[in-house]
């Protein structure tokens, strides 16, 4: 009987001994299986972030055919020509005039001729007499620039060069225009020729390559490059308005962070037939929104240099209000995101400001760029998407890594001006929505931007796919809180077409 109870027992144990074994070898089959599944979340993560970077390079080097614009040849602009003749030197003149002054006065002393006091006298009381009709005559004929009234209007008839201009039209009651090799010359002339006569000239902004320039493209010109293209082509449009013209000097604007200004150049010049000259140019759009040159060239044979600058100033400052401006010098009027932008791949309703962006003509597909005319940029980059189901938090904190590196590159991968790049803030997201966000000071071409990129996944509700849309927006340091509000409302507001 106790052998029985004894071999019960074994059996009990061993049973028992097996059956824990059993759920062990579960529970680590269990695990195995759940770590395998887990890893495999992870791989594919990862997968997705290394089909992801491919992709984006890869349209990104799809994207450099086609926005060439972006791809500007960094060369710098090409020394300007040297002034065509120094300031003349009138130091030797003055002294031959001192000197025969001092000679007259001797021989006068020296005269052994006798004084004739009583004809001296009439000769004196006629002499005033003759002075003070010649004033009364200068004073009539004289210029007087607080009585220039600059009030009327003139639109040249040419094609392309629709720019309206403000006159004296008391002034220069008759003007004639005429169509020059790449624009148009308007001559505004006194008669006579006796007082200030103005020619104002409106010439196609054209890069190196002799391109025009237009409000499409504006934006990824340097600063450097426009300078450059308003010095050369006004010096063309001086040289071509007058003969054997001596330009004696040359100011051109510069670019300041703090308180950037219009692109302009101002010059001072002479000629054999006219005494006073100078001219201010800047650049200025059409009706259709291309670039370019104005100059306003005034010269006179009998007026006084700092005259015919004083004049040129009352005439540029009704026509240059709408000069074309540096980066940072025109900010937002206003920040309410009332109109819409549409992102066509994946199928994004962009909500800005009405009529503030225009869309860059060299968008495609799979890159879209929007700019306005103070220097900022929204650009969006769908790819494709390959995550189904919701997203780990594992897979998560995968793909975040790969979204900072993505990131990190930024508009260096599509500019190549950026000379310094710093993250100034970083955030990640699990809930709502899955995506990185990081805040960079960005300086291209000497100006110092606000860049803001967002990487998240966006789901089409018009055709199911999923996309990684990348998010960039660009915007002047200066002007950085007035941007901030509308871009913030921007990426807040983003729906499904």
């Amino acid at each position: 009987m106790s052998d029985e109870i004894l071999n019960n027992n074994e059996n009990e144990d061993t049973s028992a001994l097996f059956v824990s074994t059993q759920k062990k070898k579960r529970a680590e089959e269990e695990a195995r299986r759940k770590a395998e599944e887990e890893q495999a979340k992870r791989d594919a993560a990862a997968a997705e972030v290394a089909k992801m970077e491919q992709e984006v390079e890869e349209r990104r080097r799809k994207a450099e055919e086609e926005r060439l614009a972006l791809q500007k040849a960094e060369e710098e602009a090409k020394q300007r020509k040297n002034d065509l003749a120094a300031k003349a030197d009138t130091s030797a003149t003055q002294e031959a005039v001192r000197a025969a002054i001092e000679g007259t006065a001797k021989k006068i002393k020296d005269s052994k001729v006798p004084k004739l006091i009583g004809l001296i006298a009439g000769v004196v009381v006629c002499i005033a007499i003759c002075l003070t009709v010649v004033l009364t005559i200068i004073e009539k004929n004289s210029f007087h620039i607080d009585d220039v009234n600059v009030d009327e209007k003139y639109t040249s008839k040419e094609a392309g060069y629709d720019i309206e201009l403000m006159y004296p039209g008391e002034l220069y009651p008759e003007i004639s225009e005429d169509k020059t090799d790449d624009g148009v010359s308007i001559l505004f002339e006194e008669a006579k020729k006796k007082g200030i006569s103005t020619k104002i000239v409106i010439s196609d902004l054209v890069d190196d390559d002799k391109d025009k320039v237009n409000r499409d493209e504006a934006p990824f010109y340097a600063v450097k490059d426009f300078k450059s293209y308003l010095a050369r082509t006004s010096e063309e449009q001086l040289n071509n308005a007058l003969d054997g013209v001596n330009i004696k000097d040359t100011e051109e604007c510069s670019y300041s962070e703090d308180d950037p200004g219009a692109y302009s150049i101002t010059y001072k010049f002479n000629t054999d037939e006219y005494s006073s000259g100078t001219a201010y140019a800047w650049i200025e759009p059409n009706s259709k929104l291309d670039y370019k040159v104005v100059s306003v060239i005034c010269f006179s044979k009998s007026e006084d240099q700092v005259v015919v600058e004083e004049f040129r100033d009352l005439i540029t400052a009704k026509n240059a209000k709408d000069a074309f401006a540096m980066p940072g010098a025109n900010p937002p009027k206003a920040t309410e995101v009332d109109g819409t932008l549409e992102e066509n791949t994946m199928h994004m309703l962009i909500h800005v400001p009405k009529d503030m962006f225009v869309k860059w003509s060299g968008s495609s597909p799979s890159f879209s760029v929007w700019t306005d005319d103070n220097g900022a940029k929204i650009i969006i980059q769908p790819v494709d998407s390959t995550i189904e189901g919701d997203i780990t938090s594992a897979q998560a904190d995968v793909l975040f890594e790969g979204l900072k590196e993505i990131a990190d590159t930024g508009v260096s991968g599509m500019f190549t001006t950026v000379e310094a790049r710093t993250l100034i803030s970083e955030d990640t997201s699990k809930k709502g929505w899955v995506g990185y966000t990081a805040d960079y000071q960005t300086v291209m071409s000497g100006v110092t931007y606000w860049e803001r990129i967002r990487l998240s996944l966006w789901t089409d509700e018009t055709t199911g796919q999923k996309y990684w849309a990348f998010i960039i927006t660009l915007a002047p340091e200066v002007n950085k809180n007035d941007y901030k509000v509308i871009f913030d409302k921007t990426i807040a507001t983003l729906e499904d077409l």
